[in-house]
């Protein structure tokens, strides 16, 4: 019985803790884009704009009526604060009790001096020498200093927040998560919100107050989901069919293309043959070239740009013969021989008469060199067997894990 008992204790404490973690989820993605979000500093968390700074205090009582005393041990702290606040100090600050409670004897909007001041009077149980056991009144509202004036204050800046119960509470967290990253409930759920807690508790361990400090946006950046390791698990979950069908699906349906700077890295085995990478490139350049298309303003055309990582020089030599051979016209930034990189001459504007078609990217420093410099929409799609290319910059990027070369004509 008694190991039982601990056991429900302990997993009411971590969920206690969960509960707090979605709590301050829910905080920073409602926060404005210059808040800061301290975790554990004055209370459990605190949002700081520019203006206004708000402590959050949370509980998660499922078992537990909101009552008078587990009242006064929650705000108690928070009262104090306040009462060590200047006058010019107090104007600025906001506490909140968020939480949840199997009842509550106080309503949200029902917190009042008369509500602070009768929860800070309490009783305590003394044992006289004789044995008789007797009551006296602590007024802790003597006891930290406070006046009337100081708790009316308090109160007007105090509100008592109470929330769904876990389940409800945390969908909404994840239902939160899909619309701030515009993903669906299921991605939010079982990819972001495991990145959105671990974030957080990693925070929570911080020693520093910088440390533990967030934005927003910073904390979007750092829970956006990993579209490689989506794939990854869909890879493995999906026969390659179902998988091929749902990445082409997602990421290459489209009817109206964008006339964006459209770059396809292609990881290939080094066993991959010419004859299966020219299948690759002849179909990147049928469906993702508007050369064929004869009534469409320069502006609008678009052609793509392939950089095959690992395709030794040689190779690609060859490659680019053969293309050049069936009438591609292509660029690859190198205008003449010995010459440097050039982003003006692999961009040449495509028109309905040079009919440029790709755009080969011989090396890394190339590819960077073409993010740095392109003003235009960029957007990347990377193929890889094992590990995508780390590529940091602010671009739209996904990452499609393959088992095999002939899966990318399958999808694009």
């Amino acid at each position: 019985m008694t190991e039982t008992i601990n056991n429900r204790e302990a997993s009411a404490t971590i969920r206690g803790y969960i509960y707090q973690f979605d709590a301050t989820i829910k905080k920073i993605l409602a926060s404005g884009d210059a808040d800061l979000c301290t975790v554990e500093d004055v209370e459990d968390f605190d949002i700081h704009s520019p203006d206004l700074s708000s402590y959050f205090q949370c509980k998660y009582y499922a078992a537990q009526k909101l009552t008078a005393s587990v009242l006064r041990d929650a705000i108690l702290p928070m009262v104090e604060n306040y009462v060590a606040l200047s006058l010019s100090e107090r104007g600025n600050k906001r506490y909140f009790l968020y939480g949840h409670f199997k009842e509550s004897s106080y309503e949200s909007t029902g917190i009042t001096l008369d509500t602070i001041k009768n929860i800070l009077v309490r009783r305590e149980k003394f044992q006289e020498e004789s044995g008789e056991i007797s009551y006296q009144s602590i007024n802790l509202q003597d006891e930290i200093g406070a006046t009337d004036g100081d708790l009316e204050g308090f109160a007007l800046q105090f509100t008592l927040e109470l929330c769904s119960e876990y389940e409800v509470h945390k969908n909404t967290v994840i239902g939160d998560l899909a619309s701030n990253l515009n993903v669906s409930q299921f991605e939010a759920e079982n990819y972001i919100y495991p990145s959105a807690l671990t974030l957080i508790s990693t925070l929570a361990c911080k020693e520093s107050v910088e440390s533990r400090t967030i934005t927003k946006g910073l904390f979007l950046q750092k829970v956006r989901p990993n579209q490689a390791l989506y794939s990854l698990w869909a890879l493995r979950e999906k026969s390659q069919r179902a998988y091929c069908r749902e990445m082409r699906s997602r990421y290459f349906s489209k009817v109206n293309i964008e006339p964006e700077a459209r770059f396809f890295v292609l990881d290939l085995p080094g066993s991959t043959s010419e004859a299966e990478i020219l299948q690759i490139l002849r179909l990147i350049r049928r469906k993702w070239s508007s050369h064929m298309v004869k009534r469409k303003p320069d502006r609008d055309r678009y052609a793509p740009y392939v950089f095959l990582c690992k395709t030794n020089p040689e190779q690609l030599t060859n490659i680019k013969r053969i293309l050049l051979e069936e009438g591609c016209v292509f660029r690859d930034g190198y205008p003449f021989q010995h010459s440097n990189f050039s982003v003006s001459s692999i961009s040449q504007q495509q028109t309905y008469q040079n009919k440029i078609s790709m755009r080969f990217i011989n090396s890394k420093d190339d590819l960077f060199c073409c993010f740095n410099a392109l003003n235009q929409p960029k957007s990347i799609y990377q193929f890889f067997i094992d590990t995508p290319l780390s590529i940091e910059e602010e671009i739209t990027q996904v990452c499609i894990p393959i088992s095999s070369p002939s899966m990318i004509t399958d999808i694009v």
